[in-house]
């Protein structure tokens, strides 16, 4: 019997084909809409353009969340299918499961699972080929297939099949409140054609890291209010310059405090700082863990950002040799106190500001 446990490769390829899917279609709808916008004559193109930017949100967003859930999601459907092969390895086939017709023993034909739920079905076939088949569970009882019922009243539903070509449609007719519905299916296994790399990189590969509609825009807010000085720690300061924003001084232990209440909020946890190194700057290295599944290009990238965002208006600044192996950062720090050192950085808040 097949395994169900594929080669990696396969799992990835199915995620990126649904999400080449889905943003192919959202990003029609963008196109649509941009091409409404500007053919819209000049005045009347209000709603136009807050759909078009509302559309532009959502094709953003959605690549974002679908590369952010990729190795979750795949890493998920490897393990249930392992789960499954080790169960039907250890599955012992109903015996003595005999035709209806000719009463000879049936043969396991193949095996499934009901709807994602572990629940092992054998589907036996008789020797002779006699129909119908029979579907077993693992402890021996008949699996009955449940009566289709109306989606809208839940009356009972009379069903019909019928082959046109490769092609299987179903009708399924309402006896209580007359709906209908038809399903077409394809017979025979379609042929997967590979992906293109190209739409590979562009729907996939390239929203991997990069932020979403939401958060460029907090991060813009957050780069204007620095401007506007009106973050905590920006200070009006007497240095040599009146118009000079002075850093805000934090010890070793308010440091501490504050990164560790940033960094927690994006899942690095057990911060640590090592023995000090004094000198005209004051050196020290840190570890932290990323709990996140995010992978040490993306740690490393959002630790940087965290870091350099949160002691951008002190006295300290991240050195550069970040690393991380495994979900363990290492990096360094660099505090100053020197007056000179003060200025310099003041001078280069209020270029900023």
């Amino acid at each position: 019997m097949e395994n169900h446990r594929k080669a990696d490769e396969h799992y990835y390829d199915e995620y990126d084909r649904r999400t080449i899917s889905d943003l192919k279609e959202k990003e029609r709808a963008l196109i649509a809409a941009e091409k409404l916008y500007l053919e819209a004559p000049h005045g009347d193109d209000t709603g136009l353009l807050a759909n078009y930017v509302a559309l532009n949100r959502r094709f953003i967003d959605a690549g974002v969340e679908w590369a952010r859930s990729r190795e979750m999601e795949v890493k998920n459907r490897m393990a249930a299918d392992e789960r499954k092969d080790g169960m039907v390895k250890r599955a012992k086939v109903p015996e003595n499961i005999r035709c209806g017709t000719c009463g000879e023993e049936m043969f396991v034909e193949l095996t499934d699972f009901i709807d994602e739920s572990y629940d092992l079905v054998f589907f036996l076939a008789c020797p002779a080929h006699h129909a119908p088949r029979r579907a077993v569970y693992a402890n021996g009882w008949e699996y009955v297939l449940p009566e289709s019922r109306c989606c809208h009243c839940k009356g009972r539903v009379s069903s019909k099949k019928k082959k046109i070509g490769n092609k299987m449609l179903f009708t399924d007719t309402c006896l209580s409140c007359g709906k209908v519905e038809k399903q077409e299916l394809i017979i025979g296994k379609r042929k997967v054609l590979p992906i293109d790399e190209a739409e590979r990189k562009k729907y996939c590969v390239d929203f991997i890291g990069r932020r979403s509609f939401t958060e460029d825009v907090q991060a813009l807010a957050s780069v204007k209010l620095m401007a506007d000085a009106q973050m905590p720690g920006w200070k009006d300061g007497d240095l040599e310059d009146e118009s000079a924003v002075r850093p805000e001084l934090l010890n070793v232990a308010a440091l501490e405090k504050r990164l560790a209440g940033e960094l927690e909020k994006s899942d690095f946890v057990k911060l640590q700082f090592e023995k000090p190194k004094t000198g005209r700057f004051l050196t020290m290295g840190f570890s932290v863990q990323d709990s996140s599944s995010r992978d040490a290009g993306q740690s490393i990238k959002k630790m940087k950002q965290l870091i350099n965002g949160s002691l951008l208006v002190t006295n300290w600044r991240l050195m550069s040799g970040l690393e991380c192996t495994l979900g363990y950062l290492t990096g360094q720090l660099k505090g100053y106190s020197n007056e000179e050192d003060l200025n310099k950085l003041a001078q280069e808040l209020s270029a900023k500001k």
